[in-house]
């Protein structure tokens, strides 16, 4: 217990080392977030243009902007050319996960942020390797090992599922146990047999999770090593289990104080919605009121507008404006409030939890 409670005092007072450099942490949270956008956009741009080629190439251009344009119209437009479709969403997987890679890469730059931070250094705004493309390259070779080994659990998941599916018969007949109960012998394998994959995914990201860690530590880890090296070196330091629980023990403690923060940014959001889309039916004629009342089931807002309708019944149009300039500058302020004193909390967490639970009992 002491040994708990002293780890979550040093977690403690290394958050505090931001506040304590409240300034500099937010300037260059919103270096970084910068930096990334412009790293994802940089990896994505490739693949980008092979799609804007391919949309006018094939006369894609005209065919969007017909009326009856739809996603499964578009899809069925291109699966008539087989190649054209394939290429089509090859290159759109590319550039979205070029572009979610680029936009990962800032976890690399935190962890050096929070690592100087640690040590009771400043990392200067403009040399926090923004654009350093040897450590992208192997921080990307990291990246996509961890994925693999993450998805592992999944891959097993679908391979048992399918031999419980040939264990209790085919298609028809396993439509039959589900349609006759809620709970069968089939479905709850299938569930107990996610649930064990889903616990695995988490120990298995635990394991794994301070690989990029180790490859910014440049304190204990020499430069030249091999991503799979990082791999290994965080799966063998991360063995016990006493240390696993310590790290979901933390990471609730930390969500039992941001989550509030986000229950309470999400209440406004949706206020600000439920006020602008009832002053846009507030604000028609009765006639156009009569019209959605008479076609609701054409209406995707019908049954909402009625549901929070009794929340604003009485207020008039000059409330409704009031309110929803209020609510829409508590918005903003809630989210502003949010990256300057919650953004980049659960980065230090991490690397303050590496450095005095995971490096401290292998040093």
């Amino acid at each position: 217990m002491k040994d708990i409670l002293k780890l979550i005092k040093s977690i403690f007072l290394d958050i505090l080392k931001l506040y304590k450099n409240f300034l500099h942490w937010n300037i260059s949270k919103l270096f970084i977030s910068l930096g990334s956008i412009a790293l994802s956009f940089l990896l994505a741009i490739p693949f980008i243009i092979v799609l804007v080629i391919m949309y006018f190439a094939f006369d894609l251009n005209s065919y969007v902007t017909s009326m009856d344009v739809s996603l499964f119209s578009l899809l069925g437009f291109l699966s008539g050319e087989p190649l054209i479709f394939t290429l089509f969403i090859i290159f759109s997987l590319l550039t979205f996960f070029s572009a979610l890679l680029g936009y990962s890469y800032r976890r690399v730059l935190f962890t050096k942020l929070n690592l100087s931070y640690i040590d009771w250094k400043k990392i200067s705004y403009i040399k926090n390797k923004y654009f350093d493309f040897k450590l992208i390259w192997k921080y990307f070779k990291v990246i996509t090992l961890i994925a693999l080994f993450v998805s592992v659990p999944f891959f097993v998941f679908i391979i048992w599922f399918f031999i419980l599916f040939f264990i209790f018969g085919w298609a028809s007949w396993v439509q039959a146990l589900l349609i006759s109960s809620q709970f069968n012998l089939f479905s709850l394998l299938a569930l107990l047999l996610l649930l064990i994959c889903f616990v695995a995914f988490v120990y298995i990201s635990y394991r794994l999770y301070f690989a990029v860690i180790m490859l910014v530590d440049k304190k204990h880890y020499e430069d030249n090593e091999k991503p799979m090296f990082y791999i290994i070196e965080s799966f063998l330091k991360t063995k016990d289990i006493f240390v696993f629980m310590k790290f979901i023990l933390v990471m609730i403690l930390l969500s039992i104080i941001i989550v509030p923060f986000g229950f309470l940014q999400d209440s406004y959001s949706k206020s600000l919605k439920d006020i602008r889309i009832y002053k846009s039916y507030y604000s028609m004629w009765e006639i156009e009121k009569g019209v959605i009342d008479e076609n609701k089931e054409e209406n995707p807002n019908y049954d909402y507008i009625n549901e929070i309708k009794p929340n604003y019944v009485d207020f008039s149009a000059e409330k409704l404006n009031s309110l929803e300039v209020t609510y829409f500058y508590i918005n903003y302020f809630l989210i502003l409030l949010t990256f300057l004193i919650i953004f980049g909390l659960f980065e230090m967490v991490g690397v303050s939890f590496y450095k005095h639970e995971i490096i401290k009992k292998h040093t």
